[in-house]
């Protein structure tokens, strides 16, 4: 934390006025008015989308563990390879129709909005669940039809995981964006536990499967329904031009008329510099202004990352792997447990991440996953025993824990706010599409890999992601969609410390830290003397240093007598009135 003089910025304000501004890493920033009901309700109406997927994870992986499933596909028939061969491409035709629903939608999310974009990805998944639940005929024909399914409601889920976090991170105020955008991924494991849940006493019905399958239906609609109420995204509204909506979005989203004001003038005045630049383009995405290419190479290699930390491997195909040290229902509680322990885990992800920031919850869950992967592979090597199973449901239930407060929900969350808002949508479009394409891969040839080689790439691959967020990810936690920009701008590799806990980088930490403040205490002088004036009180004056804002000394006495005159020389706010 800052010095105490630092920390303590200045909170001399009208009673309607918000808190104090700092933006230094573990801070809550309250400058954007602190949060309301309706945006509580955007955020957890559109992280429906993340449960219906994170239902179709359990359900789906659970299925396979199913008589019933067995039996309507022809299981008993069929050699281990088939079934394998199989059981990969029931995972893979989901991310891959993911990947295909993900490049369009960054397109339809920029012409219709993004609130027209997320009923429209309900809808198709829909379509899709209930060609999977209402699969029959004989084995092939059965199977052929769950195959077009988890194609077509692939392609929702794709369209939602672009459109969705970007929605929430549009919608949410600056100081709340991390924990909010943090309501999809929670809602992911949430829809993974209830599944997992009910696949419990949907394994004992010959027909459980379809519901394991078909039963995120009901919410899909529910989402596609809720969302007609939802209101658009302001950042969406402003880079159309639509000023009117915009102010009135924002008068519902934010707690004051100050903050809904200012935030729809940074708004503005920022699509309006990048309406200067021209139009977006998909080449725009790699080039140096805006330092665009090193957010579209790091937002891809974060989505690259995730899959190939194994998680979903772990999530899908718990149920197979658990078959070789347990029964069926006992394998099915089993991956009810390492639900469970994956969803306690990213409360603390949502308490931590604008807290504790975005680069050290990545660093300390990629280490932890690695350590993990690693002990998966001795388990591995080891003969089959039930004592054996408890050790790896244990050692899995850790690993996904790890995943869920960092690498499970941050990239989503860096990817929905780090790109500018005219190439936001085709931005996360690659980078989503760059996660389902790796997810592919990973779900149709992690079933053909020994078991102990699958977790030697996913504990190399933990270590690789974690390098890449050391060197190359500057810290964005509490900073607002439009300072990212600097943030960004002012990066440097070179400027990383080869030492993590070096004192001299948390001397850098530290400086920054400072160098926030200061920015943020200047434009919050700017906007309070713009209060004072238009009150009648103290004025301004024109200087050669540019315009001096000043109020009735008794206004800043009680701050300046904390610290005496070094105090009021080092506090921003008390320098900027003079």
């Amino acid at each position: 934390q800052p010095p105490d003089h630092l920390a303590c910025l200045f909170t001399m304000r009208p009673a309607h006025a918000t808190k104090a501004f700092d933006i230094s890493v573990g801070t809550r920033v309250e400058a954007d008015g602190g949060l309301t009901p309706l945006v509580l309700l955007v955020s957890a109406v559109a992280a429906i989308g993340g449960f219906v997927f994170g239902y179709d994870i359990g359900g789906g992986g659970g299925s396979f563990a199913m008589e019933g499933f067995q039996t309507q596909f022809g299981w008993a028939n069929k050699s281990e390879a088939v079934r394998a061969d199989e059981i990969g491409w029931i995972s893979a035709l989901l991310t891959l129709g993911a990947a295909a629903g993900a490049a369009p939608s960054g397109i339809l999310s920029d012409r219709v909005g993004r609130r027209p974009c997320i009923i429209t990805s309900a809808l198709i998944f829909s379509i899709g669940a209930s060609l999977q639940a209402f699969a029959s005929g004989s084995p092939s024909a059965s199977l052929a039809q769950l195959y077009v399914g988890r194609l077509v409601g692939g392609f929702g889920v794709g369209m939602l995981s672009t459109t969705v976090p970007v929605y929430i991170a549009e919608c949410a105020p600056g100081s709340w964006r991390g924990s909010l955008s943090m309501c999809w991924q929670f809602a992911i494991v949430i829809g993974i536990v209830v599944a997992s849940l009910a696949n419990v006493p949907l394994a004992h019905w010959d027909q459980g499967w379809r519901v394991s399958y078909g039963g995120n239906v009901v919410f899909a609609l529910l989402l596609a329904l809720l969302m007609v109420w939802m209101p658009e995204s302001p950042r969406w509204l402003g880079q159309r031009g639509r000023e009117a909506a915009l102010r009135r979005t924002l008068s519902r989203l934010r707690s004051s008329t100050l903050a809904a004001e200012e935030e729809a003038t940074s708004i503005e005045a920022k699509a309006a510099e990048e309406a200067a630049g021209g139009a977006s383009s998909w080449r725009g995405l790699l080039r140096r202004p805006l330092a665009m290419r090193h957010r579209m190479l790091l937002g891809v290699a974060l989505q690259c990352w995730q899959p190939l930390a194994g998680i979903n491997a772990i999530m899908f195909f718990a149920p197979k792997i658990l078959l070789a040290y347990f029964s069926a229902e006992a394998a099915l509680w089993g991956t009810l447990g390492i639900n469970v322990a994956n969803a306690a885990a990213t409360v603390v992800a949502l308490v931590g991440v604008d807290r504790l920031g975005r680069v050290p919850l990545l660093l300390a869950s990629g280490l932890l996953m690695c350590v993990c992967h690693l002990a998966m592979v001795a388990l591995a090597l080891s003969p089959p025993s039930q004592q054996l199973g408890y050790a790896v449901v244990s050692v899995a239930s850790l690993f996904v824990a790890s995943f869920a407060f960092g690498w499970g929900p941050l990239p989503w969350t860096v990817c929905s706010e780090i790109f500018p808002t005219k190439y936001r949508s085709k931005a996360t479009a690659v980078t989503t599409a760059t996660n389902w394409l790796v997810n592919t891969a990973v779900g149709k040839v992690f079933p053909l890999l020994p078991l102990a080689t699958a977790f030697a790439i996913f504990a190399a691959a933990c270590f690789a992601a974690c390098a890449t967020v050391f060197f190359f990810q500057p810290e964005t936690a509490n900073l607002g969609m439009e300072q990212i920009d600097e943030a960004f701008e002012s990066h440097r590799v070179r400027r990383v410390s080869a030492k993590l806990w070096s004192a001299d980088r948390r001397a850098r930490i530290r400086a920054e830290g400072r160098r926030r403040m200061r920015a943020a205490a200047g434009a919050a002088a700017v906007a309070y003397a713009s209060e004072v004036r238009a009150a009648g009180v103290g004025g301004a004056a024109r200087t050669g240093k540019g315009t001096e804002y000043f109020v009735p000394v008794s206004a800043c006495g009680a701050y300046a007598n904390r610290g005496g005159n070094s105090y009021a020389a080092e506090n921003p706010l008390l320098r900027a009135f003079g």
